[in-house]
């Protein structure tokens, strides 16, 4: 099965430029465009782009997929083509990679709980965006890393199933504000300090 064209925002992709800042210009350039490329068609690219690359370039390439979250893109694509650079860059990228997979299992988890505690009490509810890409789409659970967990519920239950979380272990996120469902399109992130999971209850 074929991937989708994963997406990086152009915040993401500038911010991890500036943070590169220093390196050799023409470089960075030609990283960025091999990352989109393989963000763009996974599965369309050779092996003979990763060859291309020095020890530095793959180095570059490496910390520029870990600081916009495609790290466990980067590895799929390589094991994909067959191609391993025997360096520590690699290693790196693999250990990130299995980092995000084994905090995707702690997210599923906390998902499972958080699912239950709703369906008991009859909210409710629908798990949106990246998650379902993560656990339907990508053939690796963590390749579509994911800062929180976006659930969507009825306007009238929203604030309900936000209350009951918080009676079940939930804490709010520092800093993320009080209000209800008058403002915005979601409700003040909370954690699941368990599983070190972050939620946004959405109700619109």
């Amino acid at each position: 099965r074929s991937l989708m064209p994963y997406s990086i925002s152009a915040s993401q992709m500038g911010k991890a430029r500036s943070d590169m800042s220093g390196k050799n210009t023409t470089a960075d350039t030609q990283t960025s465009a091999l990352l989109l490329a393989i963000c763009a068609a996974p599965d369309d690219l050779s092996g003979d782009v990763f060859r291309k690359l020095d020890g530095a370039g793959f180095a570059a390439l490496v910390d520029l997929s870990i600081q916009t979250r495609t790290a466990g893109l980067v590895q799929y694509v390589l094991q994909r083509v067959s191609h391993r650079p025997d360096d520590a860059s690699f290693a790196r990228l693999q250990h990130w990679s299995r980092g995000q997979a084994q905090f995707s299992m702690l997210q599923t988890r906390s998902l499972a709980r958080c699912s239950a505690l709703l369906a008991q009490n009859d909210i409710d509810h629908v798990v949106l965006k990246g998650f379902v890409l993560d656990q339907q789409v990508y053939p690796h659970k963590g390749m579509r890393p994911l800062r929180d967990l976006d659930l969507l519920c009825h306007p009238a239950d929203a604030e309900r199933a936000q209350g009951l979380l918080l009676q079940h272990g939930f804490e709010p996120v520092p800093g993320s504000g009080q209000y209800g469902v008058e403002h915005g399109h979601q409700l003040p992130e909370i954690i699941d300090p368990a599983h070190k999971t972050i939620y946004e209850i959405h109700h619109r």
